[in-house]
């Protein structure tokens, strides 16, 4: 992992919360990497899959969905977009 001079990981987050019911998600980059990866984008085309809907900045965004059984294809889409 790469660490800036203040200690902060470049790395992006993506935080899923999966219940019975629905899915939530989370996602954070440092401000670096928001040229990179834009976390709203991730986050809205991920509730997609999951039926559902989100955004946010380039930098921070929230959203999820009711369709819990797809939630290893958002895994998929993330992995696929953040290590390209």
């Amino acid at each position: 992992m790469k660490r800036s001079k203040r200690g902060i990981f470049r790395i992006p987050l993506f935080i899923i919360n999966k219940n019975e019911e629905s899915v939530n998600f989370l996602a954070r980059c440092n401000n670096s990497l928001k040229d990179k990866v834009n976390m709203g984008t991730l986050v809205k085309n991920a509730a997609l899959i999951v039926d559902g809907n989100g955004g946010g900045s380039p930098f921070f965004a929230q959203g999820g969905g009711n369709y819990v059984e797809r939630v290893e294809d958002v895994v998929s889409y993330v992995k696929d977009n953040i290590l390209k």
